[in-house]
């Protein structure tokens, strides 16, 4: 499947050359100290050295935003720096805490382009300055096509690969619990809009006239404020900005938040366990991504029946009477159709999505229930599940005898570990395929 996003490796390349501002005036000079009314000398020539070695190095190195100083102190005088640039369409200046002036660059940018950003270096009320100008050539490595800069009103899929599942996962523009609702199949995921904000992008869905937005909200746990942030669909929004890694991610209270999940879970999360955060960044994360409804890769009916095949299962021991749900259609593709026979209509009598067990009162049967598969242009194919179903009274616990406490779930078989966990019981799970 085509990449659709690039990983930004811009470069700067700068050189400096240093102009004098008002050249009648002294590069070295005296003021009198306010306090003690001692003369103090200054030297604004050594100053702008210092700058250009304290500075280059940051500004040389810098792929995306950097930070520059706005004091600089040299031969034990502090010399005040103002920053100025010679155009701000693809960079501006942002003055920042503790003394940082932030030098905001277009990362994102599809064509190359040069500036020149000059710190001018004054010291105290002298009316004498120096400049230091360093020229700046950014190389944009980022194609036009590339969906790391989306266009607002046009409609994307938004998406994750997992190797592990070998699935590509939509987002459906709904909520599952705390997930986002995901899905295998592209024909049911959610139109994914983008909108500029904040030097970065929301991301929305339309729900008839009413736009939802992906939202990181922070949560009580007790008593305490918390940062991890759930993620929902409302009415405001948060901003995400692309983030050379590839994901989109958002600043909150200075910690950094992606779009995606690190887990097995076929969900982009908000969970303690599966959302993504900066500092757990590794190999086996799915960051979220996009990708226009036209580049979704065709999958062949034939495709669909084998992966459905594939992940088809029903239980394999039963040990009481009663029903069992089956599965009518495709997990993943929905337009995949399932039915069901019983060769052993009094121990395991079907019904269209259930099935009803008996259990035999002599002997443990084997009953052989047949699924099969069907979707418009192949022919349908067939999934065959031996299930032993016990006899009367093998589910009744003999005294003295030790015995495992589990549970089926969805993710695999959880047993009992003796353990409790905020007044639950804890157990492993182990996963049955």
């Amino acid at each position: 499947m085509k990449k659709l996003l690039t990983g930004i490796l811009a470069m700067l390349t700068c050189f400096s050359c240093l102009a004098a501002t008002g050249c009648d005036l002294p590069f070295f000079g005296g003021n009198k100290d306010s306090e003690s009314g001692t003369q103090v000398e200054f030297d604004l020539e050594g100053a702008a050295e210092a700058l250009y070695s304290n500075t280059i190095d940051t500004i040389s190195k810098a792929t995306a935003d950097y930070e520059v100083l706005n004091t600089i102190l040299y031969d034990g005088l502090y010399y005040d720096v103002a920053w100025s640039l010679s155009e701000t369409t693809n960079v501006t200046l942002v003055a920042g805490d503790e003394g940082l002036t932030t030098v905001n660059v277009d990362e994102l940018s599809t064509v190359d382009f040069t500036y020149v950003l000059t710190g001018t270096v004054s010291y105290g009320d002298n009316a004498a300055t120096k400049a230091v100008d360093f020229n700046c050539t950014f190389t944009a490595l980022v194609d036009e096509n590339d969906l790391c800069k989306p266009v607002e009103g046009t409609a994307y899929y938004m998406y994750l690969e997992q190797k592990t599942t070998d699935k590509t996962l939509y987002v459906t523009g709904e909520m599952d619990g705390n997930f986002f609702a995901m899905t295998a199949n592209p024909d049911e995921a959610a139109e994914v809009y983008a909108e500029v904000a904040n030097d970065g992008y929301k991301f929305y869905v339309k729900k008839g006239e009413t736009k939802s937005y992906i939202t990181l909200e922070e949560y009580q746990k007790d008593g305490e404020t918390k940062w991890r942030a759930k993620v929902l669909w409302t009415a405001e929004g948060t901003p995400f900005k692309y983030n050379p890694i590839g994901c989109w991610a958002a600043e909150l209270e200075h910690e950094t938040f992606f779009i995606g999940t690190y887990s097995n879970f076929n969900t982009i999360s908000a969970s303690n366990s599966s959302y993504m955060k900066a500092e757990n960044m590794g190999t086996e994360q799915y960051p979220a991504l996009l990708m226009l409804p036209e580049d979704v890769p065709e999958i062949s009916a034939g495709e669909k029946l084998a992966k459905e095949k594939e992940n088809l299962s029903t239980y394999l021991e039963i040990y009481e009477n009663g029903e069992i749900a089956l599965a009518t259609a495709g997990k993943d593709y929905s337009d995949v159709v399932i039915s069901w026979d019983s060769d052993n209509d009094d121990i395991a009598a079907v019904d269209g999505g259930k099935v009803t067990y008996t259990l035999p009162t002599d002997a443990d049967a084997t009953v052989k229930l047949t699924a099969t598969l069907s979707i418009e242009g192949v022919d349908p194919v067939t999934k065959e599940f031996s299930v032993v179903v016990k006899k009367v009274g093998s589910a009744i616990p003999v005294a003295n005898m030790p015995y495992l406490l589990y549970s089926t779930v969805s993710a695999g078989t959880n047993y009992f570990s003796g353990s409790l966990e905020d007044g639950r019981v804890t157990g492993t799970t182990i996963k049955t395929g």
